[in-house]
């Protein structure tokens, strides 16, 4: 990708590099100059015979025009406020072609007795050299304005980049580290931004459960009275009903065993034993199991 100028003078350099604008460049000044004399002699010529105010007028475009060459030639890379000198020697031959042609192409109006001794010929040659010079400026012009208005964006542009350059100085660039495979290191966090580790949310969980040792010793109790109840205290309970066979591992009076092996969760216990159905009902009411 092609580097974009920073600055007026190279956005005008970049552009005059190109061949067909070097081209124009050089080509227009010499037409405007050939064009320039052959109009501002013309009328020199009828001036010395007739001392009108469009023959006086003529010669002030004339040397407006070569001054205005000359400043080209000598700023011929320089375009802040060429366009605008530029425009107003466009301005004067239009307004020099305009006169003319109303004096010597009227044929509506008959031809004032200042111009009868004029060579009319000459006269309308010299206007019709005057329409080429007002194209050729006004194109010149064009040029500068273009030429002008990409400088500016140029430098505005290079400004900017300075001033972001300048903020963002000190910083690292995470986009050129990404695109090399290197990431700088994650801040460090306090201990109050840092999230609780799961050692440290599942070890009050786990005090609050009973021992499963514990539990085997308190729900060991022969005789359960359908109106002996164990429960855990919690937002929720779930409750379950579990058959266990009478040859189980432990006996019909101790059923109450068996809620060890459902989980480490808080149980609550309500049953009672029925040895003549040859089976053990345990309603077992669980609070915040896992």
């Amino acid at each position: 990708m092609p580097i974009r100028p920073a600055t007026f003078r190279d956005a005008v350099n970049a552009r005059l590099s190109r061949p067909v604008v070097g081209l124009f460049k050089l080509g227009v000044p010499v037409l405007q100059l050939v064009f320039a004399l052959a109009s501002g002699i013309s009328y020199a010529l009828e001036l010395s015979h007739n001392n009108t105010s469009v023959f006086i007028y003529s010669q002030v475009v004339f040397g407006l025009t070569l001054a205005m060459l000359i400043g080209d030639a000598v700023t011929i890379r320089s375009y802040k406020l060429v366009f605008v000198f530029e425009s107003v020697v466009c301005i004067l031959w239009l307004a020099l072609f305009g006169s003319c042609y109303m004096i010597f192409f009227d044929s509506s109006a008959p031809l004032e007795p200042q111009y009868s001794n004029v060579n009319m010929r000459r006269m309308k040659n010299a206007v019709w050299l005057d329409l080429i010079n007002f194209v050729l400026w006004l194109s010149s012009a064009a040029f500068s304005t273009t030429m002008c208005c990409s400088g500016t964006n140029a430098l505005i542009r290079g400004k900017w980049k300075s001033m972001r350059a300048k903020k963002t100085a000190g910083k690292p660039d995470q986009r050129s580290d990404m695109e090399t495979g290197l990431m700088p290191p994650a801040p460090a966090l306090t201990t109050e931004e840092q999230l609780p580790a799961y050692e440290d949310v599942a070890e009050p969980e786990a005090a609050e459960r009973l021992p499963l040792s514990y539990s085997r010793k308190a729900l060991s109790v022969k005789n359960v009275a359908p109106s002996d109840v164990w429960y855990a205290s919690g937002p929720e309970s779930v409750i379950e009903s579990h058959v266990f066979p009478p040859d189980s591992a432990f006996t019909q009076g101790e059923a109450a065993v068996a809620l060890a092996s459902v989980g480490q969760g808080k149980l609550g216990f309500m049953g009672d034993v029925n040895a003549e159905a040859g089976s053990t009902t345990v309603l077992l009411g669980l609070c915040g199991f896992l």
